[in-house]
């Protein structure tokens, strides 16, 4: 198993949804800022834009270094998307277990993008692991 591979595919396939997962957060966050506060009552709504805007910016600097750095460093591109992942994981839980209201359509969005980076953090660690790496007489 090329772990490595893995890997780098599901990178590619964050980075065909982040633009998807950037604008549906930041227009769920309109949506909540423009509804009348009695419909949804959001009382932390500047807490949960700041861990919005955390996993935005984790996910873009995750993209950006990886694809910057994976022709040269490898294992440290691996690395740094490893740690951003489980950046973006923990603004997930917090969406997950403490934000309150949690729109449908976040619900939906936040869960795809949770089982994306579960998956680039399990084959990030594999790719690390002398079991499931491809040694250059087997290519």
């Amino acid at each position: 198993m090329d772990a490595q591979l893995v890997f780098e595919c599901l990178m590619y396939l964050n980075l065909f949804y982040y633009f998807m997962f950037a604008l549906a957060n930041f227009g769920i966050w309109i949506a909540k800022q423009s509804v009348d506060n009695k419909i949804y009552n959001t009382p932390n709504i500047n807490r949960d834009a700041y861990v919005a805007l955390t996993l935005t910016v984790s996910e873009l600097l995750k993209l950006v270094l990886y694809r910057k750095f994976r022709r040269t460093h490898l294992g440290w591109a691996t690395l740094l998307g490893i740690l951003f992942s489980v950046l973006s994981v923990f603004c997930l839980l917090y969406v997950f277990i403490f934000q309150e209201p949690v729109l449908k359509l976040e619900h939906c969005m936040d869960s795809m993008l949770f089982v994306l980076l579960i998956g680039e953090i399990i084959y990030g660690i594999y790719s690390f692991l002398p079991c499931c790496t491809v040694k250059d007489w087997e290519k």
